[in-house]
Order: structure tokens, then C-alpha cells, then sequence
């Protein structure tokens, strides 16, 4: 885990410390200081939301356009990032394709699973919209854990061997706007929009291109070439996260029968 990489991740904390405190406050002591966050004009012109906003907006365009696009974990489906392997074997990309393809399907069922009691609470009139944002600002913050610390993906569903050939690493951007679909603005569905968009493209490219996300015929995937400061050696000697690898092989073993 790089430096530029923790100071992210402290930044989203510190973000979802924020609005959680908020609405701890808010609920304790009756004051309206989330209303204000969402609402509140700076300059007569955005909210401090608006601002938020506007960052994330910024790290997903870079996510679009190649020119900004440095890595290859999350950059994999663009023609700058693909090194081929000389005479690699082509049916074992298409095996190695479509187990990812299935398993990536389990990763959308998880994902359905886990959202579903907040919508059913939210229309049964327990959740107010405003819970949302919380729920929003605890995914994006989850999101730097999976890449830098741990994540449930990985561990139970793709099987990936690492964050630079997960097969749903753009996923992550759709994945956490979706509680903003329950808050009707503009903005919040600007984000939604640009994530669909993030999410098309990827899967545009590894339908077009399924050797750019494997490092059976992509080079620049493979660990000799990987400039990145990896997880998987951390994992080789702890003791917590090798029983914890353990448990998603059986699980990930037990669902591939079913």
C-alpha cells in the first residue's frame, strides 16, 4: 500500500467520520447540521456537497479517458495498458473468461443481497433519503479497504489473484453511487450516470478484448511486472488472513457445485 494510496483512504475516512457524526448529532440532539451540509450554499452558488461531488466527478474522468489513465488495475481494458504474451494459449483465456464471467455474477447477486433490506426499510417509510448518503460515504470509503486492506470480493467470490486482475475492479464506481439512486438530484445522478458509463466501457472491452484482462495473454498483468506494492505476500505470512483464504476457497468450491 503506497503512500498516495493511505492518504486516500485517510481522506475517506475522515469523510464518513464526518457525515457519520452528523447524523449521530443530528439524531441525539434534534439539529439539522446534515441539512445543512447537503443544502448549505458556499458562495450562493454549490453546496459543501456540491464540492464532494465535483472530486469524485474528477477521479472517475480519469478513469474514462486514456490519457489520465495510469494503471493498469484499474486501466486493464485499454489498449496503453496491454503488453501480449507471445504465443499464449487461447483456450485457457476463454476458460480463465468465462469462470470470471460466472463469477462475477455471484459477485452481482451478493451485491443485490446486501442493498435489498436498506430499499425494503426505506420503503417501508424507516429510512429517511438522507440515510443514503451515509450509506453512500460508508461504500466509498469500503472501496479504498478492498483495494489497500481486505476485501470480501477477493476473499469469497472472484478469487482473483490480486486487485491488478480483478475482473470487477470498475465495478466499484456503480457499486457505491447506487445508494444515491434513492436521492433524486442532478448531481447525484450526474455520478450514477458517469459510473454507468465507467461500467459500459469496461464491459464493452472485455467482451472486445477478454486478453487485456487476463495475465495468461497480458504481460503487463503478471507479477514480475507489477510495479505496485502487493497484498499477497502480506497474505502468505499472515496467519488471520491465510484461515480467512481458507473459508473462501471452501465457499467459493461449495457455490461452483451448486
Amino acid at each position: 500500500m503506497g503512500s498516495k494510496a493511505i492518504r486516500i483512504m485517510y481522506y475517506r475516512l475522515i469523510l464518513l467520520c464526518i457525515v457519520s457524526f452528523s447524523f449521530v448529532y443530528d439524531h441525539l440532539y434534534q439539529t439539522t447540521i446534515v441539512d445543512y451540509i447537503i443544502n448549505h450554499k458556499l458562495f450562493n452558488t454549490i453546496s459543501i456537497l456540491h464540492l464532494f461531488w465535483i472530486i469524485i466527478l474528477i477521479e472517475m474522468f480519469k478513469i474514462i479517458f486514456p490519457k489520465f489513465n495510469r494503471h493498469s488495475y484499474n486501466g486493464k481494458h485499454l489498449k496503453k495498458h496491454f503488453i501480449p504474451v507471445n504465443n499464449y494459449n487461447k483456450e485457457q483465456l476463454i476458460y480463465f473468461t468465462k469462470q470470471n464471467n460466472k463469477k462475477a455474477m455471484f459477485s452481482v447477486i451478493f451485491w443485490i443481497i446486501l442493498n435489498t433490506p436498506f430499499v425494503i426499510l426505506y420503503f417501508l417509510g424507516y429510512l429517511k433519503p438522507q440515510f443514503f448518503y451515509w450509506l453512500f460515504f460508508l461504500y466509498y470509503f469500503f472501496d479504498t479497504i478492498c483495494i489497500n486492506i481486505f476485501c470480501v470480493f477477493h476473499m469469497f467470490i472472484m478469487r482473483n489473484k490480486c486487485c491488478n486482475e480483478c475482473r470487477i475492479y470498475n465495478w466499484s464506481y456503480f457499486m457505491y453511487c447506487i445508494p444515491l439512486l434513492f436521492i433524486p438530484t442532478i448531481w447525484n445522478y450526474l455520478l450514477i450516470l458517469i459510473s454507468i458509463i465507467i461500467l459500459i466501457q469496461w464491459e464493452i472491452s472485455l467482451y472486445r478484448h477478454p486478453e487485456r484482462f487476463s495475465s495468461i495473454s497480458n504481460s503487463n498483468l503478471q507479477c514480475q511486472h507489477c510495479p505496485y506494492e502487493c497484498r499477497y505476500q502480506f497474505r502468505k505470512t499472515n496467519i488471520f488472513i491465510q484461515k480467512l483464504n481458507s473459508f473462501g476457497n471452501l465457499l467459493y468450491k461449495r457455490l461452483l457445485k451448486k
